[in-house]
């Protein structure tokens, strides 16, 4: 290694260092995550165990359908750093230690949006997480199946149901956004760290279906993408097409003022739309007039519309 290599990588080291007081997410010595300037970083004392971390992150990616480019690890004394921007999936890649301008945006939407199931940052209900989970998109996961990078990971209990939700990537690394608190950062994390955040018993962060002797406990998902799914089964009814249209072009402007901060405002015309919308889709369901496959993209217009009118009355609350 060169001169130039040895400096840079302490440098990164010593910035780590820095950054890391501020984003403490428990890691367990095993890796930390680190980030210079648009560059993500794992950190470790053995670059073969980065490298499946790396490995994993890859993996992810390309569930997504999003390329991913290897990078080499590099080591100076007993710290090592493996460089994994490429690898990571570009909403990670974007979201990294980022914060919302606005209350919303929280668990359960980062880790849809991250699945690619729903697309736009934004506050998302328990309802709607959990039509999403019983849903044919996703397949909760047998005790005895292998868990996959990317697979989604549901916190639950028995008196509220859905409790939080992020996404498994190995033993070390996980994604979450813990709340809907603009003061919470989207960040890779130890599942531990997370799993200890909201006590869920050590015994019980494994389950299948709703065990009794847990108060708390976890449950896995296998999810494909709305892509995907629609792919499979396209929308042919075109009322139903512009409906999904118009609602997306809404929550799209939500998410840039929710996130972003954008100078946008919402307005009462749109506001209509949403409530129509909404009247509409609950009207489809309870009539069921709607086509072979297509009850879970009304039911899910539904439930985007709920989550969607939750979010517009957390951007008029006063900061």
């Amino acid at each position: 290694m060169t001169f130039l290599n040895n400096l840079i990588l302490i440098l990164v080291f010593v910035f780590s260092q820095a950054l890391w007081a501020e984003y403490d997410y428990g890691f367990n010595g095993k890796i930390q995550v680190i980030q210079k300037g648009s560059e993500i970083f794992i950190q470790g004392r053995d670059c073969q165990q980065l490298k499946v971390e790396a490995d994993a992150l890859m993996s992810w990616t390309q569930k997504v359908k999003e390329a991913a480019k290897s990078e080499k690890c590099s080591c100076s004394g007993s710290i090592c750093l493996q460089k994994v921007t490429a690898q990571i999936p570009a909403f990670a890649q974007d979201k990294q230690f980022k914060r919302s301008k606005e209350n919303g945006p929280n668990c359960w939407n980062a880790t849809l949006v991250a699945s690619k199931i729903v697309p736009q940052v934004r506050y998302t209900s328990d309802e709607e997480m959990h039509f999403w989970m019983t849903s044919p998109l996703c397949r909760e996961k047998k005790m005895n199946e292998p868990l996959s990078p990317g697979d989604v990971i549901a916190i639950r209990d028995h008196d509220n149901g859905e409790v939080h939700g992020f996404t498994h990537l190995s033993d070390n690394l996980s994604f979450s956004k813990n709340g809907f608190n603009r003061d919470m950062a989207y960040s890779l994390q130890d599942p531990e760290f997370v799993f200890d955040l909201y006590e869920v018993p050590k015994e019980c962060r494994r389950k299948v279906g709703e065990p009794e002797e847990c108060s708390s406990w976890a449950n896995y998902f296998s999810c494909q993408s709305m892509d995907e799914y629609l792919k499979k089964h396209p929308i042919k009814n075109k009322e139903l097409k512009q409906t999904l249209k118009d609602i997306n072009a809404i929550e799209c402007d939500i998410s840039e003022i929710a996130f972003g901060g954008s100078m946008k405002t919402i307005t009462d015309l749109q506001e209509v739309v949403i409530a129509t919308i909404l009247n509409l889709a609950e009207n489809t369901l309870e009539d069921k007039t709607y086509g072979p496959d297509e009850e879970v993209v009304w039911a899910g217009i539904y439930y985007k519309c709920q989550s969607m009118r939750d979010q517009l009355r957390m951007l008029r609350t006063v900061n």
